[in-house]
């Protein structure tokens, strides 16, 4: 005898629980926070403060009656703002209230006339990235797929048949495409084939094989944007950094998949059931640019596209165990949905090494007349894109590195060890590394939080109200949490902003030349088996895994992720972030290089080499 339960007593059931988790949510939540604390936080002062938050963790039944919760238009708004009061973005509105000086709603840093001369001037002396073997390493990057082609050894169009191949078969391992774009491909590998065969190519890109995140537009294809549902339009122009690179003769072999909108660094996308880690696929890829990485690191691809407004490439970079930078806001100019709102979001390349990431990078990121980032920056504009001291990484005598101690090490042992180790290594080439401090790294994560969340609620309004019910568990209490934000609040974190900008230039850009930290406060977290039918809701490890990189995304400065080692127990890989003043992306780019030449590279469970072996 088997015991089937009438629908109707389910319904029921599935109600009551949901009655009663609202009662017990908002009497616990109203308990504590009825009140709002006033710190009286003296703006500048205090030592570092970045502490866990206070959020439930969540996955299957229990997910999906939260999510019914907090996406709810009856209650939802009053328990989001309930958990946002509990969680101390009282802080903001409190220090913001201290401050004096410009509000910065878009983080801009306009240059003077002779220090764009300085730049016009390294972009005519600079030499072009210079090729060199990472220890142990297989992968190919876009200067050996120029120097084959240059040998005659192989063509672009054989190149692109053996990645397409490879794609098909990998992808049903590790669910990193959304699209392969195969018709399209062959097509731009045979005009290179032409370009390469009279002696004329384009570049040293032209030929190599690269992937874009699917949050952009790519002329003939749907934008899926990490979500599979109707209503999604064909793109008519590829978005401005997909049309450079292949303008420059790269070949788009596919769009890769990332978390729904990009709201989640952790990686997984739950519609795709992936992408999943190519170093250990009971381990999240990172996110949101987590398919791009993913393709990077299984060698189908020396560059990928992707796009960061909380650590997006250079998260997913760093828990696959390739190379990612996040340039200076404003820096890559874009013509996509959202680009002159978002002012935490850039693009930029994730890459196999560092000369690949510079090749790439120096592609997206010319200045475009008349672009709304252009114009933004004033008559002069952006300063000339360069790649100026790339290959002069014999010595770093002269280098400056700032290092604030409590925030390096908050970080698991086996992040700290590999990141120290690499800082020693910089040192022995020369750099030295100063203590720094930087206040109120709460408040300024939670102004990041505020920033980001407002302006992608804003951009994704009609999918909230239209799409509701296509959005995942997860990513509904994301943006029912998002929506709760108030204008206050906003406001406030812009003047906060304001004021961390000048702060972190005259505190800590004025003495050294890069921030160094770990890029995460841990490696590639386990992916529970529970988490992957609809996602998880972990606010704590989103916390643990964007605590040192979300400045960069604040404050409009570049970062970058550079791979430094591996947790021994599990082989799982370890970056290294680096943080510079705004346009000082060279500085960055080179020590990933110096870096580069002493990481032993270990290879991933997955990979190209393997699978043609």
């Amino acid at each position: 005898f088997q015991w089937t339960p009438h629908p109707i007593a389910v319904d029921f059931m599935w109600r009551a629980a949901i009655v009663a988790l609202v009662a017990a949510l908002v009497a616990g939540l109203i308990m504590r926070s009825a009140e709002v604390p006033i710190d009286e936080v003296v703006l500048g002062e205090g030592e570092y403060d970045l502490t866990a938050v206070s959020a439930p963790i969540a996955r299957g039944f229990l997910l999906q009656v939260l999510s019914s919760i907090l996406s709810s238009d009856w209650v939802g708004p009053l328990i989001c703002r309930l958990l946002l009061n509990d969680n101390g973005f009282h802080q903001v509105r409190e220090l913001a209230e201290q401050t004096q000086g410009p509000t910065a709603y878009w983080p801009l840093v306009r240059l003077s006339r002779e220090q764009h001369a300085a730049h016009a001037t390294a972009a005519a002396e600079a030499l072009p990235p210079q090729k060199q073997q990472r220890p142990g390493a297989t992968n190919r990057g876009v200067l050996d797929f120029h120097d084959s082609y240059a040998a005659k050894k192989t063509t672009p169009s054989a190149e692109v048949r053996r990645v397409l191949a490879a794609a098909r078969t990998l992808d049903g391992q590790l669910h990193c495409f959304s699209e392969i774009l195969e018709s399209s491909a062959l097509l731009e590998a045979a005009s290179s084939d032409e370009r390469w065969a009279r002696g004329q190519p384009l570049g040293p890109f032209d030929g190599v094989p690269f992937v874009v995140k699917d949050a952009v537009e790519v002329k003939g294809t749907v934008l899926g944007d990490g979500l599979i549902r109707p209503g999604r339009k064909v793109g008519t122009e590829d978005d401005l950094p997909v049309h450079r690179l292949r303008e420059a003769g790269g070949v788009l072999i596919g769009k890769t998949v990332l978390t729904v909108f990009g709201t989640s660094p952790l990686g997984w996308n739950s519609d795709f059931q992936g992408p999943l880690n190519p170093y250990n696929s009971s381990h999240y890829s990172g996110g949101s640019s987590s398919g791009s990485a993913v393709a990077v690191a299984a060698g189908l691809v020396p560059v990928a596209h992707g796009m960061d407004g909380g650590g997006s490439i250079r998260i997913p970079s760093a828990f696959s165990g390739v190379f990612g930078i996040a340039p200076t806001f404003g820096r890559v100019p874009m013509n996509g949905e959202g680009a002159d709102v978002f002012s935490t979001i850039r693009a930029g390349p994730l890459a196999s090494d560092a000369a690949s990431m510079a090749i790439a990078y120096e592609i997206m990121a010319k200045v475009e007349p008349g672009h709304a980032y252009t114009e933004a920056h004033g008559s002069m504009g952006p300063p000339k894109v360069h790649l100026a001291g790339f290959n002069d990484v014999s010595s770093l005598s002269g280098l400056r590195l700032g290092v604030y101690t409590p925030h390096f090490e908050d970080a698991s042992p086996a992040v700290v060890q590999a990141c120290r180790e690499a800082v020693r290594k910089l040192e022995a080439l020369g750099a030295t590394v100063h203590e720094v401090r930087i206040p109120h790294l709460k408040a300024l994560s939670l102004a990041h939080v505020l920033t980001i969340s407002a302006e992608m609620s804003s951009i994704l309004d009609l999918d909230w109200w239209k799409y509701r019910q296509y959005l995942p568990p997860d990513v509904k209490i994301s943006l029912g949490l998002f929506r709760s934000m108030s204008a206050k609040e906003y406001v406030s974190a812009a003047r906060l902003k304001g004021w961390a900008m000048r702060w972190m230039r005259k505190n800590v850009f004025s003495k050294v030349d890069a921030y160094v930290s770990p890029v995460a406060g841990t490696t590639a977290p386990f992916l529970p088996p529970a988490a992957k039918p609809v996602g998880e809701s972990n606010a704590a490890l989103v916390v643990q895994v964007m605590k040192h990189i979300f400045l960069c995304n604040l404050l409009g400065n570049p970062g970058i992720s550079v791979p430094v080692g591996y947790e021994e127990t599990t082989s799982l890989p370890i970056g290294l972030h680096l943080m510079a003043d705004h346009w000082q992306e060279a500085t960055l780019l080179r020590v990933a290089n110096a870096l580069e030449r002493s990481t032993p590279w270990k290879h991933p469970a997955v990979h190209i080499s393997k699978l043609e072996q």
